[in-house]
């Protein structure tokens, strides 16, 4: 992904979004940043329990960084998926073809982007059914199973905002292969 997002500030290309792919550049943005917050809002402790990695006390922890780096990145991206929807497709601008650099990279950070989709998709599927074989482990243990909540809610939340991290890449993508070309303006001919 750094190598695709590098090609597109590199790219002097003039990239036009359709109104359909803005509207789609703003259901991620509004969806990624109410998962964003939602797992803010979500008590540290509560997802993880405490451990030598996770201690519940300590001021500042490497964990405390990587959530810093992580909500800065995020909010990184919710401005490039901004820059998205804002830009209009009757630009100006005369029309520099798209990087061919740019169009590799693209079509990398989509095939790898699908596949990690994938991959989360099949276990947001797939939780239900290692929550039941992890509760009967427990309780053949003699122990209290987890709550299935925390469990869910973890999958899901990456899932949804694995899709929004996919949405700029797919959006980049169809318009370097012009699949969806703004519409043509006809005007009255002299």
């Amino acid at each position: 992904m750094p190598a695709f997002y590098f090609t597109l500030y590199r790219n002097k290309g003039t990239l036009l979004f359709p109104r359909s792919l803005r509207q789609l550049t703003f259901g991620a943005t509004v969806v990624f940043a109410v998962v964003m917050v939602a797992e803010l809002v979500v008590q540290p402790g509560y997802r993880r329990a405490a451990s030598v990695l996770y201690p519940r006390q300590s001021p500042w922890t490497a964990v405390n960084a990587a959530t810093l780096l992580n909500l800065l990145s995020n909010l990184a991206y919710i401005l490039l998926l901004v820059a998205f929807f804002r830009q209009s497709d009757d630009n100006p601008h005369p029309n520099v073809p798209i990087s061919k650099a740019l169009k590799y990279a693209v079509k990398v950070a989509v095939w790898a982007w699908t596949i990690w989709l994938a991959i989360n998709i099949i276990r947001v599927v797939y939780a239900p059914f290692g929550y039941f074989r992890l509760r009967q482990y427990a309780l053949s243990a003699g122990q209290n199973p987890p709550p299935f909540s925390p469990w869910m809610e973890e999958v899901t939340f990456q899932l949804l905002s694995q899709a929004c991290l996919f949405a700029g890449a797919y959006i980049i993508f169809i318009v370097c292969e012009g699949r969806l070309a703004p519409p043509v303006q006809v005007g009255p001919e002299d």
